[in-house]
């Protein structure tokens, strides 16, 4: 069966009907398809899911839809509504099988058998996870194991360890990663603000997930948050090598100064300006073609 063409499957939730997508694992309000019911925030009783729900924002009960303020700022709600009631939502085995075994590769024996949770997640890694193996991450050949409570990749081999915290302005919420250039001899993040010289040929530049994609299992549990939370929706690894990407972002690229004392990278045949006012990496010959380093 196409999968575009494919009908998706329907769930009603207190006489609204919502569409299950597999890809998105969402429920996706069928007459308004930019309200969408996140799994991550639901209780998995592994037969069901439940969760609060608002009749108003037709979503979890926290989320408010165009919400009205009163003069202290508070948020004033439709006393006419019921503002929570809670819903049980069959298993996703059960809502759509035949996306799911799709998805997953698993039977329908596998599905009949065994829960969402045991499906989609990787089993062998949770289980490590829990019982204390750390997170590992390899740059450009350089070994850190991930500190998720302090966002911290602690070096292994005795290079510069990277404080995730101090490299705000590199982080880009949109893609929740962080654009670092990054020196492989010595391990060291080049931070463009606080250095005029780079005493470096050549430096990567670098795309780093942020704490919660890369070690979810660990941020959940310096969170307080249940170990389970979110991970659906996560590939959970154990071991992660940020170097190699096929992406131009990550390839060795030489470093010099232009005659102006600009920065400027060659990346992929391209010479591209390092521009500390917008903070973006701009092509030499085309200032429209931009790399930006926290859009």
């Amino acid at each position: 069966m196409d999968k575009e063409n494919r009908k998706l499957p329907e769930v009603e939730i207190e006489k609204t009907i919502f569409q299950f997508d597999i890809d998105r694992l969402a429920l996706i309000e069928k007459e308004n398809p930019s309200n969408a019911i996140s799994f991550a925030y639901m209780k998995d009783h592994g037969t069901h899911y439940s969760f609060n729900y608002s009749p108003l924002s037709k979503n979890h009960d926290f989320i408010v839809i165009d919400p009205s303020f009163d003069d202290t700022g508070k948020i004033i709600l439709d006393p006419y509504f019921e503002t929570s009631v809670i819903v049980e939502i069959p298993r996703i085995t059960e809502i759509d099988p035949l996306g799911f075994s799709q998805k997953y590769g698993c039977t329908t024996k596998d599905m009949m058998e065994k829960t969402d949770f045991e499906l989609m997640v990787n089993q062998e890694v949770y289980n490590k996870r829990i019982d204390g193996h750390p997170v590992k991450v390899n740059i450009c050949g350089n070994q850190y194991v991930v500190d998720p409570e302090n966002d911290i990749f602690w070096s292994i081999e005795g290079k510069p360890d990277i404080e995730l915290k101090g490299l705000g302005d590199y982080y880009s919420d949109k893609n929740r990663t962080y654009n670092i250039l990054y020196e492989p001899i010595s391990g060291r993040v080049i931070d463009l603000k606080k250095e005029s010289v780079m005493n470096t040929e050549t430096v990567r530049l670098v795309e780093i997930p942020d704490v919660r994609t890369i070690d979810p299992i660990g941020k959940n549990h310096a969170t307080n948050l249940p170990l389970k939370f979110g991970l659906i929706y996560h590939d959970l690894k154990l071991e992660y090598d940020l170097a190699y990407s096929l992406d131009e972002i990550s390839q060795i690229i030489p470093a010099n100064r232009n005659e102006l004392g600009q920065l400027e990278l060659l990346i992929e045949g391209t010479t591209f300006v390092v521009d500390l006012n917008r903070f973006e990496f701009r092509d030499k010959s085309d200032p429209n073609n931009v790399i930006p380093l926290n859009a």
